[in-house]
């Protein structure tokens, strides 16, 4: 389940009309490039959520911002509001040491590149990898029985 303001700015980035809807196409072509596309397409897509203000940048308000909201907690306390600063002040020296606040698409991509273990997605606290994801990753021996089958089907198998 995600959180409202995630939602609604994925939903204002391919409502690119402003209209209030989306096609089922341009949904589509949305969901696959997230969930098939090349690394670029990804940090494309998820800078345009992130990036509130379309400065091509995310700083710390940004990515305090949808950490909170991830949560979804209507007032953040205390607590919350230094594990939140610890959260960003954790991405922000891991992608751009010298950045000052302030993370690009480049100084992703640079990180990502240097470790290509890390999901793209989790950096920012939230996660792509699906279920069906990590049962391709499981070796055979933990798959529960039927499953090589429906990867081959698939066109997934090891």
């Amino acid at each position: 389940m995600e959180d409202s303001m995630f939602v609604d700015r994925i939903f204002s980035i391919l409502d690119d009309e402003n209209t209030g809807m989306i096609n089922w196409p341009k949904f589509i072509r949305a969901m696959s490039a997230l969930e098939k596309g090349d690394i670029r397409d990804r940090l494309r897509f998820l800078f345009q959520v992130y990036d509130l203000n379309k400065d091509d940048s995310i700083g710390r308000d940004e990515l305090a911002a949808f950490f909170i909201s991830s949560l979804m907690v209507s007032t953040p306390n205390e607590d919350l509001q230094q594990v939140t600063r610890q959260f960003v002040d954790e991405i922000l020296f891991k992608l751009h040491p010298t950045g000052g606040g302030i993370i690009s698409s480049q100084d992703v991509l640079n990180y990502i590149e240097r470790s290509p273990q890390e999901d793209l997605f989790s950096l920012f606290g939230r996660t792509m990898i699906t279920d069906a994801e990590r049962q391709r990753n499981a070796s055979a021996a933990d798959r529960p029985p039927g499953v090589d089958r429906l990867l081959e089907e698939d066109g997934c198998h090891d």
